[in-house]
């Protein structure tokens, strides 16, 4: 299992990436945390950038194609995809995962 991360440039790209990768069966439910502040590594530290976070629970089999289907819709402008690995988890939660989304 992962715990999958979204990078989206604005609010409607936010909400069309949660809604795509629920319809398409990626995902069980998305969070999406708005106004995270971006700081670049470069000398002016005075400039930041409001982004949005999509965050979903995932299987890891399934982060590839769903990196590759987000990158075909958002080709001119794509959004950040990464994940992270679930260390460990609700045993109950993980079981609906696993039975609901299919690799």
């Amino acid at each position: 299992m992962i715990l999958l991360h979204v990078i989206a440039k604005n609010e409607k790209q936010a909400e069309e990436i949660s809604d795509f990768l629920l319809m398409k069966n990626f995902v069980l439910d998305t969070f999406i945390v708005r106004g995270i502040m971006k700081r670049p590594g470069e000398a002016n530290l005075t400039l930041s950038e409001s982004s949005f976070l999509v965050i979903a629970k995932t299987r890891a089999l399934l982060f590839k194609k769903i990196d590759q289907a987000i990158h075909k819709k958002y080709a001119s402008d794509p959004p950040i995809v990464y994940s992270l690995p679930i260390v460990n988890m609700d045993w109950d939660h993980a079981s609906e995962l696993e039975k609901k989304l299919k690799v």
